[in-house]
């Protein structure tokens, strides 16, 4: 059971004596092997490792998570953790390796500011837009959104309400979806105008504006491009006055009221 030059020896019944040589060699010589990992990510959910030998006749044995189990020399695997190869040569002996698969399946992270409502004052507004990797840097950035709107920067000028989409997309394949809501206020305020008649002895009235919208601006306009800036001016001047009102929200609308007069001697 052990390797080196052995002799033999044989004698006839005549006292002769023939002698040979034996030489008993050794192979335990381990295969040698070399393992390659991988990283399974969104867009590759199943990874190939490989186990390469210069050992001629070697047989693979892999084992690893989830009771896997495999004879080919690079199989396909889909979880991550260590997995382990016995590879055996013709000579029966073995040697061991690991080969690690990692796991990359973070998604980007998004949030967003509540974007400012578009008013008739404010007639386009930044969606503003906190975007992040976990560990995968962004490669892509898609916004979507009413009347085939679409724009690929992080913080997107718009001017249309209703529902925006961001999808953003890691470099490992992994994408995360931001509905943003942009609302519009463009509501006209209520208003009403009257005048009035000037005579003799009435020689100024008062006009009369209102409204019941909260906060609104008044600003009246007279047959001469006389400006008054409140909703009850005292005016002299006869003809058709035009009240025009403000909302906070920027939105006007306009009224008119007529000033006659009745300067007629008895």
């Amino acid at each position: 059971d052990k390797p080196g030059t052995y002799i033999v020896a044989a004698k006839a019944p005549n006292g002769c004596v023939s002698r040979d040589t034996v030489i008993v060699a050794q192979d335990i010589v381990a295969p040698d092997v070399a393992t390659v990992g991988n990283t399974i990510t969104c867009t590759n959910p199943d990874v190939q490792i490989t186990a390469t030998s210069q050992a001629a006749g070697a047989s693979y044995v892999w084992n690893g998570p989830g009771s896997f189990q495999s004879d080919l020399p690079n199989p396909t695997v889909s979880k991550e953790g260590t997995y382990t190869i016995v590879v055996t040569g013709a000579n029966a002996c073995t040697s061991t390796a690991t080969a690690i698969v990692d796991l990359d399946t973070d998604k980007p992270i998004l949030s967003n500011q509540t974007p400012e409502i578009l008013t008739c004052a404010r007639q386009s507004i930044v969606i503003e837009t906190s975007v992040s990797a976990q560990t995968s840097p962004i490669s892509n950035l898609a916004w979507s959104g009413p009347s085939s709107f679409m724009n690929a920067t992080e913080d997107p000028s718009v001017t249309e309400p209703g529902d925006y989409t961001l999808v953003a997309t890691s470099e490992n394949g992994c994408t995360q979806a931001l509905i943003v809501k942009v609302e519009q206020d463009v509501a006209q305020p209520e208003v009403a105008a009257d005048g009035g008649t000037l005579t003799c002895s009435i020689t100024e009235i008062a006009l009369k504006g209102t409204s019941s919208t909260p906060g609104v601006v008044y600003e009246w306009t007279g047959p001469n491009q006389e400006l008054f800036n409140t909703a009850n001016p005292l005016v002299s001047a006869t003809g058709v006055w035009t009240l025009k009102v403000t909302g906070p929200n920027g939105c006007s609308k306009t009224a008119t009221a007529t000033v006659d007069d009745d300067v007629v001697a008895p």
